[in-house]
């Protein structure tokens, strides 16, 4: 069946299709039910053993801790290459020394088979491993869970010693720096002498009493200078200085000269008791200076002392407390020990009874299923793929012509009779088809007049034309009609064969209508001419056999013309204008879609007048074009249609 687009596939339609590739679907179905079910029984079981370890937690704070990162660490360090690689080592030695080899795995099959996970969110780990044989699985698991506590334990052991050893060597150094630091201390305060702190404090309260005097003297020095500043403006204002030298005390003008004496006087004996105080003062700030200047160079000597004492105090106090410190990492580390792995082991792996693997019965099921499914889109694509004409429906939907018929293959006993080409018997199918192409054939097409010459063509030699312009004629005589066959194929003149009548001569004379033979048993008459080895449009293309027909049709009442394929014979397009109706016959099961248009396109291609064109389906197998059901898709496609 042709299907034009994906809307044409309808639920019954797929469902006809099915069940007319039902074979194909039950042999896929059988070969994968067959293939999975021996594959199935022939795999070997599978054995699956388990081992588990608990992480240990860590203690923080006095608190019990483990988070998920250091759980997911421990699962990639049991996967890691180089733990694999050390496992697989180990089986290899433990392999070779055994009595009976197991055929323990390498490196490979331990990467594919192995798995390590966690146990519903806990801190418990589970390694699985899968085989053939229960116990090699069992030792793997086994295997991995001890080659790795094993390799922790000693690695721990090793970092123990090397910190054991490490801790030894720097408490050598520190005992030796320690000693270095009271040596230096002890000679420092034999040759410095040891300087009490006491006294170094008492100096510091001399320096502070004496800075106190110092600046009481500087204050009363300062005050000394301000009252002599004052006595000499006091007396500028007072006095004047004339050219010579003299002092002349106020204004004579005004008779003041006794009171400005007075004044003056006065001036010149605060000032001289302010010079000898200010002096005073001078003395006593230096001497408070030199004094001060003296218990500060002591003080500073006393204070270098100190520091350098302390500085070599603090080094023996750190060298003390380095040495110490190491005694007790020391301890500690011969106390604690090596240290745990950071798991223990919970359970070791049994040797499995039972395989883990699913029973064999399990997959016929599915695998009937999917090769069925599997079988029903191989279908589906065939079918789809499929271009041959079958059905009515499928010459509609391609061609766009009518297809009057379905004509069945010739029964067998029928084939060796050249004679007897269409059956007496009325009711059989055979007949039944040609009757009923009969009956389409002469149908009037509108106003037309009926049709009274025919042509019979094919898509390639062997469609059944000729069988089909025999049967056709035929029975138009056992209508009393007068039929003139007439055999333009020269390519292969099959006429005479299919009437049983010996190949016709060449014709060398004219008219034509001397070459027609009668063949009395069939009540039909023969005409074939052109000759064999002729061009057979040197005689087509003529005024003389448009002729030719119209006279023979005033004589006959149908003509009924074989004609070699359309696809490949120019005389054939030619005959097409020149008839009343074309009927193109087709091969059922035979003859592609494509190859039918592009014939159908060449009859068309000549211009002129073109005759009305009908399909007949020759040689077609009727139980199993019923079997198939190609029968029912027109009715299923009005139905479709109409909804």
């Amino acid at each position: 069946m042709i299907y034009d687009n994906a809307d044409a596939l309808h639920f019954r339609q797929v469902s006809t299709l099915l069940r007319r590739r039902w074979l194909l679907i039950a042999l896929v179905t059988l070969f994968g039910g067959v293939v999975v079910g021996a594959a199935a029984f022939l795999l070997p079981p599978t054995y699956t053993a388990k081992a588990q370890m608990l992480l240990v937690s860590e203690i923080r704070d006095g608190v019990e801790t483990m988070d998920d990162a250091a759980v997911a660490t421990f699962l990639e360090l049991l996967r890691s290459p180089d733990q694999l690689r050390r496992l697989a080592t180990n089986l290899e030695e433990a392999d070779a020394v055994a009595e009976d080899a197991m055929g323990l795995p390498g490196y490979e099959a331990l990467e594919e088979r192995l798995r390590v996970f966690k146990e519903h969110g806990s801190r418990l780990i589970s390694v699985t491993f899968s085989s053939s044989n229960p116990e090699v699985a069992a030792t793997v698991a086994n295997k991995t869970i001890e080659v790795y506590l094993d390799g922790v334990t000693d690695r721990l052991e090793v970092e123990h010693d090397k910190a054991l050893h490490a801790v030894a060597a720097r408490l050598e150094t520190a005992r030796d720096d320690l000693d270095r630091t009271i040596d230096e201390l002890r000679v420092y305060r034999v040759a410095n002498g040891v300087i009490d702190a006491g006294r170094a404090d008492e100096i510091d309260i001399q320096i502070g009493q004496m800075s106190r005097q110092l600046s009481i003297a500087s204050a009363e020095l300062a005050t000394r200078e301000a009252q002599l500043r004052s006595v000499g403006e006091n007396a500028t204002r007072v006095a004047n200085v004339d050219a010579r030298g003299a002092v002349v005390v106020g204004d004579p003008a005004r008779g003041d000269a006794a009171g400005g004496n007075v004044k003056a006087q006065s001036l010149r004996v605060d000032r001289d008791e302010l010079e000898r105080a200010r002096a005073e003062a001078v003395a006593r700030v230096g001497d408070i200076d030199e004094r001060l200047n003296a218990l500060r160079a002591a003080g500073a000597a006393a204070g270098e002392q100190q520091i350098q004492l302390r500085e070599l105090e603090r080094e023996v106090t750190a060298a003390e407390e380095a040495y110490e410190s190491l005694i007790r990492r020391r301890a500690d580390l011969v106390s604690r020990g090596p240290g745990r792995p950071p798991a223990r082991i919970v359970s070791l792996a049994e040797v499995p009874e039972v395989p883990s693997s699913p029973n064999p019965l399990l997959f016929l099921f599915p695998a009937i299923v999917g090769t069925a499914a599997i079988g029903a889109m191989v279908a589906l694509l065939l079918e789809r793929a499929d271009q041959r004409l079958r059905s009515e429906q499928d010459v509609e939907d391609t061609l766009q012509v009518p297809c009057i018929g379905l004509v069945p293959k010739r029964p067998r006993t029928l084939a060796k009779d050249p004679s007897d080409i269409l059956p007496q018997d009325p009711f059989t199918p055979y007949v039944e088809a040609v009757r009923a192409i009969s009956v389409a054939a002469r149908k009037r097409v509108g106003s037309a007049l009926e049709p009274r010459t025919f042509l019979v063509t094919s898509v390639a030699e062997g469609d059944g034309a000729t069988t089909t312009a025999v049967a056709f004629a035929l029975y138009a005589a056992r209508l009393n009609r007068r039929v003139l066959l007439m055999d333009l194929n020269v390519r292969r003149l099959g006429v005479a064969a299919a009437l049983g009548e010996p190949e016709p001569e060449e014709l060398l004379d004219e008219p034509p209508e001397n070459a027609i033979r009668r063949v009395e048993a069939l009540g039909v008459d023969y005409l074939s001419p052109l000759r064999r080895d002729a061009d057979p449009l040197t005689v087509l293309c003529t005024d003389e056999f448009p002729e030719l027909l119209t006279r023979l049709a005033k004589t006959y009442d149908y003509i009924v013309i074989d004609s070699a394929p359309a696809a490949s014979a120019t005389e054939t397009r030619l005959l097409a204008s020149m008839v009343d109706r074309v009927l193109f016959v087709v091969k059922w099961g035979a003859t592609e879609a494509r190859a039918a248009q592009a014939a159908l396109h060449g009859l068309r291609a000549m211009g002129g007048f073109m005759p009305v064109v009908s399909v007949v389906i020759a040689q077609a197998d009727m139980r199993r074009h019923a079997r198939h059901r190609y029968g029912e898709e027109r009715n299923m496609t009005t139905a479709v249609q109409r909804a």
